[in-house]
């Protein structure tokens, strides 16, 4: 998909999953895990020269800079170095492409890995306390990085969700080049649909409420990748 249907749906997502706990945690730790989250959402695409972390026009200056700083990072201290040891373990079968490594869920988990340890090295290094917040923020990270295959697997790309063991491709048929698709926004729409009925249930406890959430979350995407026409193809 789009960078910017990557970014509408993974947010619209984490709200719905998120809104049964908006009150359990610290504004400070929610900024961090939805920074962590719509990074991650991005995040995949940084092993192509076009990707939307880098051309993010609809955020102000600064933060369009230090999202492309973030995407240059990620590329070369991230991506490359794990790149080259698929290479160095798989020799001839790896192909250094974009939807390649960082399109896979061992991929984007050795990735979270990754900005994980970075992060707590720069803690460390500057004498500053980890908490719960950095590995939350990991955790984000990652759920964003899950959340863009997920979306992907609705395109004719698709992803090979169990690579290295195979390199078959779950794949749809919403194009990236067709503009007038109307499925992304169908899907904005149904999600912010979730998040209104979640708001009008009645007051539920924090546990109780999140299981419906990912329950909401798990039926409505097992949808979206019906109306995309998801199945299992060839590599």
């Amino acid at each position: 998909m789009k960078g910017r249907s990557h970014f509408t749906l993974s947010l619209l997502s984490l709200v719905v999953f998120t809104y049964p706990f908006w009150l359990d945690l610290s504004p400070v730790t929610w900024l961090g895990i939805y920074a962590g989250l719509l990074t991650g959402s991005l995040a995949p695409d940084v092993d192509a020269p076009d990707a939307v972390i880098f051309h993010l026009r609809l955020l102000p200056r600064e933060l369009r800079a230090l999202l492309s700083l973030f995407g240059y990072l990620l590329r070369y201290l991230v991506y490359l170095p794990l790149s080259f040891l698929f290479w160095m373990i798989l020799s001839r079968s790896y192909r250094h492409e974009h939807r390649g490594l960082l399109h896979t869920p061992v991929g984007v988990t050795l990735a979270s890995l990754l900005v994980l340890g970075y992060t707590t090295f720069v803690f460390l290094l500057l004498a500053r306390p980890l908490s719960l917040s950095l590995l939350l923020l990991a955790v984000a990270f990652w759920a964003g990085c899950l959340l863009h295959l997920l979306q992907d697997s609705c395109t004719p790309g698709g992803i090979a969700w169990v690579f290295p063991l195979h390199c078959r491709r779950l794949r749809g048929t919403i194009r990236t080049d067709n503009r007038t698709d109307p499925r992304p926004l169908l899907y904005a729409g149904i999600l912010l649909g979730c998040l209104v009925f979640l708001i009008l249930m009645p007051d539920l406890p924090s546990p109780i409420m999140g299981g419906i959430a990912m329950l909401t979350l798990i039926g409505v995407w097992s949808l979206f990748l019906v109306l995309a026409g998801t199945s299992l193809g060839s590599t």
